[in-house]
């Protein structure tokens, strides 16, 4: 007997899926932020690299926020 799968439950599942993989992309960025924070001088590139991650990081946290509210 084959299951079928609704269109919802697909759409949830890959949903979650994108979920976990923005997580992991704002935890990789956070891990960045970090290591370059660490550093007791930064060139003007490595501080231009922080601004543009922690754009990235916010975007990334609001798109996981908003497909989250999308789920429920």
């Amino acid at each position: 007997m084959r299951k079928v799968i609704s269109s919802d439950s697909h759409s949830t599942s890959s949903l979650n899926e994108r979920i976990r993989r923005m997580e992991r992309r704002h935890r990789d960025l956070d891990s960045r932020i970090e290591e370059l924070g660490r550093r007791a001088l930064l060139t003007p590139a490595e501080q231009r690299e922080i601004s543009e991650l922690k754009k990235h990081k916010l975007a990334t946290k609001d798109q996981i926020t908003a497909m989250k509210r999308a789920i429920t």
